[in-house]
């Protein structure tokens, strides 16, 4: 069969649309399959059936005229058939017609038009003044996003949900994930088990809890992290289609506007990956959605890619002006030497130096195929396009080395890129000298150091400290002009763990249960302690090992616990036990004796690791004992302006003033006066098991110490926890505190409290920072009646988020007060989520464009409603009729012919719109009105009855557009569904 026939392409073929819709297929949507066929499923005498099994992948569009009208059910182009030699396909399956008694095929996943990040793999090959002038708006906006969701824990909850839902609806994975960096499978599980407990949380009980504060603060500060390596640009894509007849240069991306586009694919390899095209709608493509329409050379040439479901990265060029003039056009001379495709290499055919095979079965192959660099690789790339000369460097010389480097580098990514069809690795090529080239690029490293590669994976990055991005270059220029600025640490209040031990009372639990639980949080400590010393600072190995762990856990759980009733038992005594109270009262006073005992101290520290620095550096260090001297040099210093980071020492109960810059005359000052005190730790009293718990007053001061939230029991838990929270009721809250706030003269025994419904509000304590308790309850939840402060919630008492309100009785009990609480009346606040999609270009052509998508969506679901509605007409009549005719809403009359043409006509006769149910074809559009029109007429019928029979609706059940994408014209997002034909 001729290709140029069929328009197929590399791992590209035609499939029937009836067969596509059994697959699952969405109605002008190609998608990505999975095939196979044994040899032995032939028949004895099928001439027609190829000589050997295959496996084969790629993507099927659905097309009536290359396959129905054929005769055919699938066109696939031999490009698609996997693990067989190219010289051997010829004489094993020759080009031809075949007939296949039995296959196996799956749909993998329809094409989808779905947002990219920006990354630094884009932004690298750009300059500074065009990446800071293009994607510093777009970065601008959501950093103040999220410096304003800091502040509110309860609508960072909601957010947090929203993005991940949104990210799991786009199903692409990231650049990072693409390329193997930073791709966590034991933190994505994590994400996964907080997203369930947060859907959960109706009340929102855990948002003060310590575990939500460390995970919310490790969200925000990667969304921060996220924003100085990407920017808060997110280009659009479509997945490749071949097409011979488009002009090299030119595409068709019918989702986005006409005109110049810039285009690339991840991984880049370098600057000549990404070009510029010229998009155009062409009538017969555009017909296509979420796609993006090449020439096959454009695709292969430019961007290494084939139609085997690859994911084209798109952007509007006016969404990009400066970057687009310095973005080479498809078709001009590259900047670098072209990086070409090597011959794969079978992992069937290496051998050892012994001459045996080197991979005997398909899981060694399978172990070897994943075991690549493309992540190491693509990152060493970043570095040297990224690296600056040194001061009084050659700067030609310098060039030239970097280009050299570069192009060895290139031709490394794009084999390890094919390491899952080839055996190749880098090492093996000897024209770039692969054995020594990531020791030579390392060399480059670290005589030419980029910080933004040495600490884009640090976890300390946006929780204590900002990127370094001091150095000139475009890497740096978001991080440095617009992401910096706006960062200032995430500070999400918390209460200690054992006020949570409410949701779980301890009087259901049996001694057995709770023995249990202790046994277990002893093993865990030990193990975690065990892991620690095994890895090192090694954070993902800990991760890693960590995750192994809870899975043993989990299986153990299993075997012990085989009930719900049981499950629940468990999950109650390990919550218990996660949340019973230490002993902090004791090493609080413990803490504040050998406080007392010691001095202050002023010294000079080489290599001091600041909290809010990213490098150490050599610093004056004013040491105070905890207590009211801590306080007012805090005080005091900020009085003055003098910056410092203030840290509590791990092992003494001291604070470390670490001064940014100190003047001369106060280090002699301060130098004079305690630069001869130490600490004399044979002489200080150190109790053996002391813990370093600071005063409560002293929570400013940073902690180089994780304290425990209770992970335990939410990880191997969650399930159970999750139904506890959807579950829990409360009747009662107990406040506390009421002597010292405005109603501290109130009688609420008196006859005017009694039985008297109050509406109460969680408000926020606001206190003068002169009050002694300032830094203690300074921004703390506080139980408001008319915007008086009547108390706190007690620490065994459930809480609610602040801004809730609700009603309740008050019954005072000694110095404090008991709320009954009407549970019906429990009103959260009102949540506001930044918007999730950026809005649409003030020209309006990409309105336009969402309103013939929105049109272009009624017809087809018209035609498909039409072609249900015929087949049930003609599979309940013996005789088959010329013409079929059926109302549609009453109001227009449809007519099929046998031939699958149809026309659709109004009252008046006049014509609505003509087509062909078999190939959807749209032969006289349906206008925007009549669309309204049709929208108008689905919206009816839903006010007038939710369930229709069958027999009297457009859809059968299994066709209902509850499972289509909701169509788009800003039209409250409605679904078209249950169109009666009558």
């Amino acid at each position: 069969m001729n290709s140029y026939d069929y328009k197929t392409g590399d791992c590209h073929g035609k499939i029937s649309p009836r067969l596509a819709k059994q697959l699952g297929e969405e109605r002008n949507c190609p998608l990505q399959f999975r095939f196979a066929w044994m040899k032995c499923w032939t028949e004895s005498d099928n001439s027609q059936a190829p000589k050997t099994s295959f496996l084969a992948k790629g993507t099927f569009l659905p097309d009536a005229k290359l396959t129905d009208t054929e005769g055919y059910d699938i066109v696939m182009d031999r490009s698609s058939i996997k693990g067989i030699k190219k010289s051997q396909l010829q004489d094993l399956i020759p080009c031809g017609e075949y007939q296949l008694p039995q296959a196996v095929i799956g749909n993998r996943g329809n094409a989808k038009a779905t947002s990219y990040d920006n990354s630094w793999q884009f932004t690298i090959w750009y300059s500074e003044a065009a990446v800071q002038q293009d994607l510093s708006q777009p970065t601008e906006k959501k950093a103040q996003e999220l410096a304003e969701l800091q502040s509110n824990p309860l609508t960072l909850a909601k957010y947090i949900i929203q993005q991940y839902d949104k990210q799991q609806s786009q199903q692409e994975p990231s650049e990072e994930t693409v390329n193997g960096i930073d791709d966590n499978t034991n933190n994505q599980v994590q994400e996964s088990r907080w997203i369930s407990l947060l859907r959960s949380d109706k009340y929102g009980q855990l948002i003060e809890t310590p575990k939500f504060r460390k995970f919310a603060t490790d969200y925000i500060a990667n969304q921060w992290r996220d924003l100085a390596i990407k920017s808060g640009y997110s280009h659009n894509s479509g997945m490749a289609m071949p097409c011979d007849t488009l002009p090299r240069g030119t595409i068709c991306v019918p989702h986005l506007p006409e005109g110049d586009v810039i285009l690339t694919r991840y991984p880049i390899v370098n600057s000549d990956n990404i070009r510029l095209y010229n998009n155009v709608h062409d009538p017969e493509l555009k017909k296509t959605r979420n796609v993006v329409w090449i020439h096959p050379k454009d695709a292969e040439e430019y961007h290494q890619a084939d139609f085997d479901g690859d994911q084209l990265m798109v952007s509007p060029a006016n969404k990009l002006p400066n970057i687009a003039k310095e973005t080479l056009r498809a078709g001009e001379p590259g900047h670098f030497k072209p990086v070409k495709q090597r011959p794969k290499l079978a992992y069937t055919e290496i051998t050892d130096e012994e001459g045996n095979l080197k991979y005997r079965d398909l899981s060694q192959i399978a172990a070897a195929s994943s075991q690549n660099k493309v992540g190491l690789v693509a990152t060493n790339i970043g570095r040297v396009q990224s690296s600056m000369p040194r001061e009084g460097e050659n700067s030609e010389r310098f060039i030239r080395r970097q280009r050299k480097l570069l192009n060895r580098l290139f031709q490394a990514l794009q084999v390890e890129v094919d390491s899952p069809k080839s055996a190749e690795r880098l090492e093996d090529i000897q024209e770039i000298d692969g054995a020594n080239l990531l020791a030579d690029a390392k060399k480059w490293s670290e005589s030419h150091p980029s910080y933004f590669f040495d600490f884009k994976k640090d976890d300390r990055l946006y929780r204590s400290f900002a990127m370094p991005a001091d150095a000139p270059g475009a890497i740096n220029v978001i991080a440095r002009e617009v992401v910096n600025p706006l960062w200032e640490p995430t500070r999400i209040r918390s209460r200690d763990r054992h006020e949570f031990r409410y949701l779980f009372p301890k009087e259901t639990l049996s001694v057995d249960a709770l023995e249990w639980a202790e046994e277990l949080k002893t093993r865990f400590q030990q193990s975690r302690d065990e892991i620690k010393e095994r890895v090192g600072d090694d954070r993902e190995a800990f991760n890693e090992e960590l995750g192994k762990l809870y899975d043993s856990y989990r299986a153990e759980i299993d075997e012990l616990f085989t009930t719900s009733e049981d499950r629940f038992e468990g999950a109650a005594a390990l919550w218990h036990t996660q949340h019973t109270r230490p002993e902090l009262d004791r090493h609080r006073k413990e803490c504040l004796q050998l406080a007392a005992q010691m001095e202050i101290t002023f010294s000079f520290e080489h290599n001091y690791e600041m909290p809010s620095a990213a490098l150490p550096q050599d610093t004056y260090v004013l040491t105070v004992p905890f207590g009211k001297d801590a306080i007012k040099w805090k005080e005091s210093l900020e009085q003055k302006g003098i910056e410092f980071d203030a840290t509590i020492h791990p092992q003494l109960p001291v604070i470390e003033f670490a001064f940014k810059d100190l003047s001369p005359k106060l280090v002699e000052k301060l130098a004079a006066k305690f630069g001869d005190n130490i600490h004399d730790l044979d002489e200080l009293n150190i109790p053996k098991d002391l813990r370093i718990i600071p005063p409560a007053d002293h929570s400013w001061a940073t902690s180089r110490q994780d304290a425990g939230v209770g992970a335990l029991a939410y990880n191997l838990f969650t399930e159970e926890v999750c139904q506890h929270l959807q579950d829990f009721q409360f009747e009662e809250m107990k406040v506390l505190g009421i002597k010292y706030n405005d109603f501290a003269d109130e009688n609420f025994a008196s006859q005017q409290w009694r039985k008297r419904s109050v509406t109460l509000e969680v408000g926020v304590f606001e206190l003068p920072e002169s009050h002694p308790d300032f830094y203690r309850y300074n921004g703390t939840p506080i139980l408001q009646i008319d915007g008086q402060n009547l108390g706190t919630f007690a620490p065994d008492s459930p809480k609610l988020p602040v801004g809730t309100t609700f009603v309740a009785t008050l019954k005072p009990e000694g110095s404090s007060i008991i709320l009954k609480v009407n549970a019906d009346s429990i009103e959260l606040p009102d949540v506001t989520l930044p918007e999730s999609e950026p809005k649409l270009d003030n020209a309006g052509e990409l309105r336009a464009i969402h309103r013939e998508f929105w049109r272009q969506e009624m017809f087809d679901n018209l035609v498909e409603a039409i072609g249900i509605t015929y087949e049930q007409r003609q599979a309940n009549q013996s005789e088959s009729k010329e013409i079929e005719q059926f109302k549609i809403g009453g109001q227009w009359t449809a007519y099929v012919q046998s031939s699958g043409d149809f026309i659709v006509r109004n009252e008046n006769k006049r014509t609505i719109c003509r087509g062909n149910i078999h190939t959807g074809e749209e032969i006289f559009p349906l206008s925007e009105a009549a669309a309204s029109e049709l929208e108008e007429m689905i919206l009816e019928r839903e006010r007038l009855s939710a369930n229709i029979s069958s027999e009297k609706s457009l859809y059968s059940t299994q066709a209902s557009l509850n499972n289509k994408q909701e169509i788009s014209n800003n039209r409250n997002q409605s679904r078209s569904q249950n169109i009666e034909l009558n």
